[in-house]
């Protein structure tokens, strides 16, 4: 298990990533500079989107996706509801479980599929590239 920090001084950003002994990413915890503001979708011209579309987050998730060990043992199936922090840039600084009663494998596995998901068109606001929220959901179903 390790420990890597990264800080973007010109946009003000700081990340702190966390991986497993295996060497996945496991978690990163995004921090925003003082002056940076994100937005939520109802208030971008257009929201952000993976730059393959709906096709290409299909495939990220049938490339990265695993299923839990833990939770396929158990039978637990279930959906996890993220909330993503989109930088202006494309890169995620963020990814946060908003629903509850979600299954902490589960949740974690989701965390960390869409934190290695780098290929993000920003928000768009009055014609520029904002931080701005993401939110989708990500099903596990066992066959």
């Amino acid at each position: 298990m390790g420990k890597w920090t990264t800080n973007y001084l010109k946009e003000g950003h700081s990340f702190v990533d966390i991986y497993s002994p295996e060497g996945f990413l496991i978690s990163r915890d995004g921090v925003l500079g003082s002056s940076i503001q994100a937005f939520e979708i109802d208030e971008l011209d257009t929201k952000p989107d993976y730059v393959i579309g709906d096709n290409g987050w299909n495939q990220h998730l049938m490339k990265h996706l695993t299923y839990p060990r833990e939770a396929a043992r158990s039978g637990t199936q279930g959906g996890v509801e993220l909330r993503l922090t989109i930088l202006s840039s494309g890169r995620v600084a963020k990814a946060e479980v908003t629903n509850d009663d979600v299954d902490e494998y589960l949740a974690k596995e989701a965390i960390r599929v869409a934190l290695i998901s780098d290929n993000w068109s920003p928000g768009i606001k009055n014609g520029n590239p904002v931080n701005s929220y993401m939110y989708l959901k990500i099903m596990f179903r066992l066959k």
